[in-house]
């Protein structure tokens, strides 16, 4: 056989196959884009990919691919989203429940929905201003979506647990020079010298703490010492 009808032969069925699995692949991602499309709209009667299974099952698929599409990123982020959804929810229910959860527990979580929306998982990809761009609004608009009660409960409880710690500190700053060192008795402090701060602060401070759903345990015995 001529060597050059071969190489043309093999040439052909490598490009036919290399145009198959370029057609199959752009076929799977844009089915994928169109059904992720659909799951943001509330009429959308496809609810698959709004729960963890179905999501996981389509990333599944789209893990098979040699490339990493945009569609993706985006149901890694909803992935994610759901599992912090399922936290956040069940830090909610045993705060009315049971009690409170320690500050730090909360500012964990609100930690952890800040990185899923800024793509920290994201920093072995390649950047693109464009992708990043596109998938960080499709992420902040999934938020309203996946997790709307729990991304506003855990938001507003950070900011109300971070405006108290800042008054505690602030109080804190103005007693030590006095004497006060929180969480050591000292004999060299008197009572008269809590006049450098308002007592009605130290007071509606314990009061606002009870409003909260994360706890300052060490700061309120502070405050408690002194009140």
């Amino acid at each position: 056989s001529d060597p050059t009808t071969l190489l043309k032969e093999n040439t052909k069925d490598s490009i036919s196959v290399l145009s198959a699995n370029c057609y199959s692949h752009t076929h799977i991602v844009g089915n994928m884009a169109a059904r992720l499309s659909s799951s943001m709209q509330s009429t959308s009667q496809d609810t698959s990919l709004r729960t963890k299974e179905g999501v996981a099952s389509a990333l599944a698929e789209l893990r098979q691919l040699p490339v990493l599409s945009v569609v993706e990123e985006k149901l890694h982020a909803r992935h994610q989203l759901i599992d912090w959804n399922v936290k956040a929810l069940q830090m909610k229910e045993s705060t009315t429940a049971t009690g409170k959860q320690h500050f730090q527990t909360l500012e964990k979580l609100h930690n952890e929905l800040s990185s899923i929306l800024s793509m920290a998982n994201c920093q072995d990809v390649r950047p693109n201003e464009y992708i990043e761009r596109e998938v960080k609004w499709f992420v902040a608009e999934d938020v309203k979506r996946i997790c709307p009660e729990s991304g506003t409960w855990v938001r507003n409880q950070y900011k109300r647990g971070c405006d108290w710690r800042q008054n505690y500190l602030s109080i804190k700053s103005v007693l030590q020079p006095y004497g006060y060192n929180f969480g050591e008795i000292l004999s060299s402090a008197s009572a008269g010298s809590v006049s450098g701060v308002d007592v009605s602060r130290i007071k509606n401070l314990l009061v606002d703490h009870d409003t909260l759903a994360s706890c300052f345990v060490e700061e309120c015995n502070h405050l408690r010492e002194i009140e």
